[in-house]
C-alpha cells in the first residue's frame, strides 16, 4: 500500500500519513459521482419548486 506523507517545510518535521486509495477505489468513487451529483440536483430542484408554490 502506498502512502501520502504530510511534511512541515519549515522544519521537515512529519506532520501526518494518509493511506492513498487504490486505483480500484477511484474508479468507483469517480464513477458513483455523476450519478450522485444528478440525484442531489433532482431532489434540489424538486425542493425549490416546493418553496416558489408556497410563495
Amino acid at each position: 500500500m502506498f502512502e501520502s506523507k504530510i511534511s512541515n517545510p519549515a522544519t521537515d518535521g512529519l506532520i501526518a500519513i494518509y493511506p492513498m486509495m487504490s486505483d480500484a477505489e477511484a474508479v468507483a468513487i469517480l464513477t458513483a459521482r455523476p450519478a450522485a451529483f444528478l440525484e442531489w440536483t433532482s431532489f434540489r430542484s424538486k425542493r425549490m419548486h416546493r418553496i416558489r408554490a408556497r410563495s
